[in-house]
């Protein structure tokens, strides 16, 4: 039935399904910076599942609202002209950057290594010119290389000077980094074996560090820096968005 629902659902355009999902779960208790609806709760998502983690309209996660409270925050880093590229895109902060670029007469560019060639985006061997974008936006990248390395040297070459970067990751509670050398050492990590596609969880310091190697200039967005009247009913408080900038 869910599956049939969803199928008649999707032969709907993308703006009525959307109302269609704020009426039914219309409330006051939280509200999607993303997407900008207010819903009685936020959906559970994972295995095992959080509880009040996906927005039940746009879909979009934690990090996902983190990113979208603080595009909003800072519209200064959009600039009239630029480029933003957003790598493997959520399509809940696809809307919105689309809408944010657009808005500043800016170019928005997504994809990732699934997209046909020649619009293929590989965040260790990006197809861009030295200091040509302002904006790069990757949710969850950087933990699912084998070696990240390279990506922070491409990523840091096409920025431009002022370039921002943000390469969020997991919000881990650890003080190390957790970065096994072979597959049994990945199935013996109670962290990693859940999820194949994740190589290391870093530490906060340790993330910092490594961005900071690669020559950028590095602070931390968190939920508290902002004075918003609807902060509470984000649910975003565990989550930190490292913005990197290139001098």
């Amino acid at each position: 039935m869910t599956s049939i629902r969803s199928k008649f659902s999707n032969l709907f355009p993308q703006p009525i399904r959307f109302g269609l999902r704020r009426a039914k779960h219309f409330g006051f208790q939280r509200r999607c910076p993303a997407c900008g609806s207010r819903t009685r709760r936020f959906a559970p998502w994972g295995n095992p599942a959080r509880q009040d983690a996906i927005c039940p309209i746009c879909l979009a996660k934690e990090p996902h609202r983190l990113a979208a409270l603080y595009f909003d925050q800072h519209p200064e880093i959009f600039k009239r002209e630029g480029t933003l590229v957003h790598i493997a895109p959520e399509p809940s902060l696809a809307i919105k950057l689309t809408g944010l670029c657009r808005r500043s007469s800016m170019r928005y560019i997504s994809g990732d290594i699934h997209t046909p060639m020649p619009d293929t985006i590989d965040i260790c061997d990006l197809r861009f010119e030295d200091a040509s974008i302002d904006i790069i936006y990757a949710c969850h990248v950087m933990m699912a290389l084998p070696d990240d390395g390279p990506a922070f040297d491409e990523v840091f070459r096409v920025l431009k000077p002022g370039g921002v970067a943000l390469l969020q990751v997991f919000a881990s509670p650890l003080d190390y980094t957790i970065e096994p050398k072979t597959d049994e050492e990945r199935a013996e990590d109670r962290y990693l074996a859940a999820d194949p596609d994740v190589y290391r969880i870093y530490s906060d310091s340790d993330y910092c560090r490594r961005l900071e190697n690669a020559g950028f200039e590095v602070r931390r967005f968190v939920a508290g820096d902002v004075d918003h009247p609807d902060l509470d009913r984000m649910n975003v408080s565990a989550e930190v968005l490292h913005v990197a900038t290139k001098p």
